[in-house]
């Protein structure tokens, strides 16, 4: 194909899926679309931190094997974020204790039935 004929395709193929009504949110939880964009955990936010992280374990793949206990940490860490994150947009839960694009955020607790007490 020329470079034409595939501009060519590509617009149409972006026009039959506008037609279609394709997104990409398909495999993303229904809540997680449903939160505002200035929301902390917003699908905006997450998939850009999502990006970055990949982007970021890609370029530390080398230190997986590594003989540094410090640097496999890393690689690891890296890798449990973006395995996350990938859980929170499927099905809105958040497994880890840290958000942000770099994790420099920490997740507070909050309670919504407190112990021991009973309700009749």
């Amino acid at each position: 194909m020329t470079e034409e004929q595939k501009a060519a395709a590509i617009e149409r193929l972006a026009k039959a899926r506008a037609a279609r009504g394709i997104t990409g949110t398909k495999n993303v939880h229904p809540d997680v679309l449903a939160l505002p964009d200035d929301h902390p955990l917003a699908y905006a936010k997450v998939k850009e931190w999502l990006k970055y992280n990949q982007d970021l374990l890609k370029s530390i793949k080398h230190q997986k094997d590594s003989k540094e206990s410090a640097q496999r940490m890393e690689y690891q860490i890296v890798e449990n974020y973006v395995k996350n994150l990938k859980i929170y947009i499927k099905d809105n839960v958040w497994c880890d204790h840290r958000y942000g694009q770099k994790m420099e955020n920490k997740m507070d607790y909050v309670v919504v039935s407190p112990a021991g007490e009973t309700y009749v």
